[in-house]
């Protein structure tokens, strides 16, 4: 059988909207180093300016979902101001106003905002990351002190012995 992505691919191959496509990274390495592939089968989606990974199941029910609830109507770009909304039409409007160094000067602050966004995050993941070492720490000697007071090993190996003695029994 097909691959999930290929039969949404025959599914849709006569869509004005939706294009399903494979492409083969040995021979469009390019492509693929643009778009970021790491390991197949990477699955984007959305405008080519603003391209997004999908994360979501693999099997066709469910990107077949994904599909019909996202990707079945136009979307909404630069390319396609009839897909907007018109807060969104209004606002290109005025990006498109704006001088190219203006521009840059945007990407700029996104960019630096996107990084100290990424600082935050990795602190907040080494803090996490600290808090459970130290809880797996703690739940160790939890474990290791009620071996040690219980007498758990020397308890198992007595069942062991007396398992032994009822199977010769039998």
């Amino acid at each position: 059988m097909a691959p999930a992505w290929e039969q949404l691919a025959d599914d849709y191959k006569d869509s004005k909207v939706t294009l399903i496509a494979e492409v083969d990274c040995t021979d469009e390495e390019e492509l693929c180093e643009t778009f970021d592939v790491q390991g197949f089968p990477t699955l984007n989606y959305g405008d080519v300016n603003d391209v997004q990974d999908y994360q979501g199941q693999r099997d066709y029910d469910s990107l077949k979902e994904f599909v019909k609830e996202n990707l079945e109507q136009p979307i909404c770009s630069i390319h396609n101001m009839g897909a907007c909304a018109k807060d969104v039409k209004d606002a290109i409007a005025g990006l498109e106003k704006k001088s190219a160094e203006e521009l840059q000067k945007i990407v700029e602050e996104f960019e630096k905002g996107a990084e100290e966004a990424d600082a935050i995050l990795q602190a907040e993941i080494e803090r996490v990351e600290e808090e459970y070492s130290k809880a797996v720490e703690a739940h160790n000697e939890k474990v290791d002190k009620l071996k040690a007071s219980s007498h758990y090993t020397h308890v198992m190996a007595l069942l062991s012995k007396m398992d032994d003695k009822l199977e010769e029994e039998f």
